[in-house]
């Protein structure tokens, strides 16, 4: 019995470390998508042309045709939440800016993958991640609803799909208040 509650033990100690350092992966993963945000915000010029999201409230197209795999502010893992939405999406499925605006970055992020973040103006910014392949280069002009990447599982993703978030000044906000239902 003594050997069996040690093999236990040794178990649910392994089983702890991993989980710590699965925690602690996702906690690096969220603080550099901060920084980005960080410097996009500190790059953002917002231009006359540019009028933000807030008068788009529940009128913005989704990005992609599918259904919410995780939502905003749900549990991602320990204290983590969402800070956006996980859609599910077959792979290769069109991405559509869902305002007009400025590229203000379209690279690789750890634990994102293919990212892009498209300005808004007024503090708006929208954010596509774990493309299979980014269509827009930072510095590009987009139109509401054209084409800015196709929906992947870059980033250590199993399942295709598109992670979508909405932020003003800087701090996230529920999607679901700014997309039709």
């Amino acid at each position: 019995e003594q050997d069996q509650r040690q093999q236990t033990l040794k178990e649910l100690q392994r089983t702890i470390s991993s989980k710590a350092s699965e925690l602690e992966q996702l906690q690096i993963e969220e603080a550099s998508l901060k920084r980005v945000v960080e410097q996009a915000l500190a790059a953002m010029r917002d231009s006359p042309s540019m009028d933000g999201l807030a008068k788009s409230r529940g009128a913005l197209n989704w990005p992609t045709k599918g259904r919410i795999k995780n939502s905003f502010g749900s549990q991602r893992s320990g204290s983590v939440r969402w800070k956006g939405v996980m859609l599910s999406a077959p792979e290769g499925q069109s991405v559509s800016a869902v305002a007009a605006g400025k590229v203000i970055y379209a690279d690789w992020l750890r634990g994102f993958g293919m990212v892009l973040v498209v300005d808004h103006g007024k503090g708006y910014m929208s954010l596509y991640g774990h493309a299979q392949a980014l269509l827009k280069d930072a510095g590009d002009s987009v139109k509401a609803g054209e084409a800015v990447a196709l929906v992947g599982r870059s980033g250590g993703q199993t399942e295709p799909g598109l992670y979508f978030e909405i932020r003003h000044k800087g701090q996230a906000v529920d999607p679901t208040n700014y997309c039709r239902r």
